[in-house]
């Protein structure tokens, strides 16, 4: 496994800069190497599921970012409760094919599993649950557009879902991307085009802090070949 960048650690919880590619904790189905492979000597197993200790949200496989991990049971209800109340705040980064007009809005579309099951997400399935996913366009060029997403919900496959559901598929998204789209951008990238960049909460210790984490390089490298900046770096 990719080394796993340490953000922030103290007695209660670790705050990690995952990498793309690596799933968050095991799964039955599957014998790759985990993020929590990495930190399992550093967790309290006790009051946790097997599968995943510490673990109190996640992100998918190959979407880099910041991710919090409870080193105890006792950190895990406190920000856990945090994730239900919807009081943390996350902020993610993405390059989509097309123009949004309004530039800045909410999507608001329950999302579910698809009828035919399996891992999939839709806002289609008449059973979802209530979503939102505000999104702000920082940067365009050409056909593409570079968004900061707020993640207001946290569903399974939100962000990725909804923004297919309205017509502007992240860049390299196996599942609910666009190969032939971004084909004819002349793009090539091994991995999604989504990224957590910041992570606000309150913890264990009382504390409200806010962590981020860099655009990776090979995200980073993309913006320069179509010629997209982040702000403040032109």
């Amino acid at each position: 496994m990719t080394h796993v960048k340490i953000i922030y650690e103290d007695r209660d919880v670790i705050v990690i800069d995952k990498p793309a590619g690596v799933i968050v904790h095991p799964v039955k189905s599957a014998d790759e190497p985990s993020l929590l492979d990495e930190f399992r000597d550093k967790i309290d197993p006790r009051g946790f599921p097997a599968l995943r200790p510490g673990v109190v949200h996640r992100l998918d496989a190959d979407t880099s970012g910041v991710l919090i991990l409870a080193k105890n049971s006792n950190s895990a209800v406190l920000l856990s409760a945090q994730f239900k109340n919807r009081t943390v705040k996350k902020s993610y980064l993405a390059l989509v094919h097309g123009k949004l007009e309004p530039a800045e809005g909410m999507i608001d579309l329950p999302v579910g599993r698809t009828a035919r099951g399996g891992n999939r997400m839709s806002v289609y399935g008449g059973r979802g649950k209530d979503s939102r996913t505000s999104y702000k366009v920082i940067a365009t060029a050409g056909s593409l557009s570079l968004l900061r997403l707020g993640l207001h919900t946290g569903r399974t496959h939100q962000i990725r879902a909804h923004l297919l559901a309205i017509g502007f598929p992240i860049l390299g998204d196996k599942t609910y991307g666009s190969p032939s789209r971004d084909k004819r951008a002349g793009i090539t990238l091994n991995r999604q085009f989504l990224h957590a960049s910041t992570l606000e909460l309150t913890l264990p210790s009382g504390q409200n802090t806010k962590f981020a984490s860099p655009l990776p390089k090979e995200l980073h490298s993309i913006l320069t070949k179509v010629g997209l900046y982040l702000p403040g770096e032109k």
